[in-house]
């Protein structure tokens, strides 16, 4: 079982941030956990400095619309576009589980029903990613306004597959999740994570919402280090939560919802292919994996012979200074509140951008990531983008792949020791697209280098 510590570590190397050397402790991270993908986002940037990668997701404006926005894109990234274009999806066809509802801590609404149910999902090793549906009945112009609506969440939702594996849970308190161990025999500790409760991440947005219609569409995208190859998947909640735009109070519905859902073979048989380097233009280059999946490829390799530099003085006493000023613990949960991030993440950003803690980042990332790439540097200084100039795959066809920016992407750019630096990075190109010979494009220090790949037979 790993430690929290170590889970905190693979969360940053997998979101890609700058590779700072720090103290650290449990109850550092036990401040900053958090229990969805807008504060996981502030909540790491301000402990650890730079938030690399990330997606920003929001509501587009459109507030009412009768046909939702077919995206298959899914808020992720080209590469599971592809694989859904490809049928790498399962539209599950169920029926809408209607039942009564109440609102929490009110008896105001009296005999008020809705229905829920998952229009499609998508599941590889790093995405579980969920459609839900709801519809309401008039009842609900009383309570929300849905031609305002800013956000949905499911507070308690958990997941279990048929081994009774969590997949998926971000309870906010220890008795919820005593509950659902009690409620279904497990033997798992709050706070411990393992192959037989996973730990997550979390990027959610409503696809789209219809006052007129009375409907809501949510898309859910968790992720994980590894998900099991489940063949079946159970959801459990009890709470809706809405929020509308400049409303800092949430109206919750209550229930007991209960949703089951077969996987498809595609998905728990799912495979990957392996390459061999066939010639490099860098002989300090070690691969030590290339593989492509249906949703990604991931390229992994050591440079040898790189310094590691030091990290400036000046910027970590000043990111200490604005913890240590602007960061409160709630009570309640044990971590920074949500406006105490909110200030640590708006200040930090400020710091970043101004002299001269702007120049000495900058000198330290150039210095620090041999390997220029989108999944790094163009996307933190928000240079205009040129594939020409950045890392990418290219197959056979001539056609060019570029670095993932899917919140699941696995990606790491740092240090082994002092004379050896770790890239590993994941790209677009998938199954669908890939070729038996493909070409890794890496921009090293400004030089263009060429490693050529075939796929093992």
């Amino acid at each position: 079982m790993k430690s929290s510590k170590e889970l905190f570590e693979e969360l940053k190397n997998n979101i890609s941030i700058s590779n700072l050397e720090h103290e650290y402790s449990l109850e550092d991270e036990k401040k900053w956990r958090s229990y969805d993908m807008k504060n996981r986002i502030i909540a790491i940037s301000s402990a650890c400095l730079v938030l690399i990668s990330s997606v920003a997701l929001a509501f587009n404006g459109e507030k009412i619309i009768e046909h939702w926005k077919k995206d298959d894109s899914r808020g992720l990234d080209k590469g599971i576009e592809t694989a859904v274009q490809n049928g790498y999806i399962e539209e599950t066809n169920m029926e809408t589980i209607e039942q009564q509802v109440s609102l929490e801590n009110s008896n105001i609404v009296e005999n008020m029903y809705m229905g829920v149910k998952i229009n499609d999902f998508v599941m590889d090793d790093y995405n579980l990613s969920v459609k839900f549906s709801f519809d309401f009945d008039e009842n609900i112009d009383n309570v929300v306004d849905l031609s305002n609506l800013h956000n949905i969440k499911l507070p308690d939702l958990y997941i279990l597959d048929e081994n009774n594996v969590v997949i998926y849970n971000m309870f906010y308190n220890e008795a919820d999740f005593n509950q659902m161990c009690q409620k279904h025999n497990l033997d798992l500790k709050w706070g411990e994570f393992s192959e037989k409760c996973l730990n997550n991440g979390l990027n959610t947005f409503i696809e789209g919402a219809s006052k007129e219609l009375r409907s809501a569409e949510l898309q859910y995208n968790m992720y994980t280090d590894k998900y099991p190859k489940s063949k079946k998947l159970d959801f459990y909640f009890s709470k809706i939560e809405f929020q509308e735009e400049n409303k800092e109070e949430r109206t919750v519905l209550t229930g007991d919802w209960y949703i089951h859902l077969d996987v498809p073979e595609k998905f728990y048989n799912r495979t990957e292919e392996y390459y061999e380097v066939v010639s490099s233009t860098n002989s300090k280059f070690n691969v030590y994996t290339a593989k492509v999946t249906d949703t990604g490829f991931e390229f992994g390799m050591t440079i040898d012979g790189e310094k590691k530099p030091e990290y400036p003085q000046e910027v970590i006493n000043e990111r200490k200074r604005i913890v240590d000023e602007y960061g409160v613990v709630d009570e309640e949960t044990g971590i920074y509140s949500e406006e105490s991030q909110r200030l640590m993440s708006e200040k930090l950003n400020e710091m970043y951008s101004t002299s001269p803690y702007k120049e000495l980042q900058e000198q330290y990332d150039k210095e620090a990531h041999p390997i220029m790439s989108s999944g790094f540097m163009s996307v933190f200084y928000h240079q205009e983008y040129n594939i020409e100039e950045d890392c990418y795959i290219m197959n056979s066809n001539g056609e060019k792949f570029k670095c993932s920016l899917s919140p699941s992407r696995k990606s790491n750019h740092s240090f082994i020791d002092n004379d050896k630096y770790d890239y590993y990075e994941t790209y677009t190109l998938t199954k669908y697209d890939a070729t038996d010979e493909i070409t890794v494009i890496l921009n090293y220090r400004g030089t263009r280098e060429e490693i050529k790949l075939q796929k093992i037979k």
